[in-house]
């Protein structure tokens, strides 16, 4: 151990100055309330440690906006369809109707699927770049017709 962890070990693990008050229970106020948690964190919140983060957060709720979030046979239908293309030995091209968080609109496109990930919860696609969208994002899936 050097000298340096010597120092810190004996300055940061040495209890031996409140051994008389390490069991005593922790003190309740009678005459205020207790802090709601909230307020107790925001406290401690550094003053506009994030800068701009606000303005993100605005900006990423626009994009939302046009978001459509489906009901639960819309979502178990869409699960149905990447169950049955996850069952084929050779995975196809297909038309993948989803939203796209980046530009805030939902998009089709039309690209080789290279796998399922229902772990992660996401659907990789290969074309000129590896592509993956969220399984939760997908609208509708469907194989493309070959030309």
């Amino acid at each position: 151990m050097t000298e340096v962890q010597s120092l810190k070990a004996e300055l940061f693990n040495d209890t031996s100055q409140y051994a008389d008050i390490m069991t005593k229970p922790r003190h309740v106020s009678h005459h205020h309330l207790s802090m709601p948690q909230a307020d107790r964190a925001a406290q401690f919140a550094p003053f506009a440690a994030l800068t701009g983060y606000h303005e993100l957060i605005a900006a990423r709720t626009e994009n939302y906006a046009h978001k459509h979030y489906p009901t639960r046979v819309a979502k178990q239908q869409v699960m149905a369809q990447l169950r049955q293309l996850d069952t084929m030995t050779v995975l196809p091209r297909v038309a993948v109707n989803y939203f796209n968080a980046e530009v805030g609109y939902y998009q089709t496109d039309t690209c080789q699927l290279a796998k399922l990930d229902w772990d992660k919860g996401r659907v990789y696609f290969t074309d000129d770049e590896v592509v993956s969208i969220a399984m939760a994002n997908v609208r509708s899936v469907t194989v493309a017709k070959t030309k």
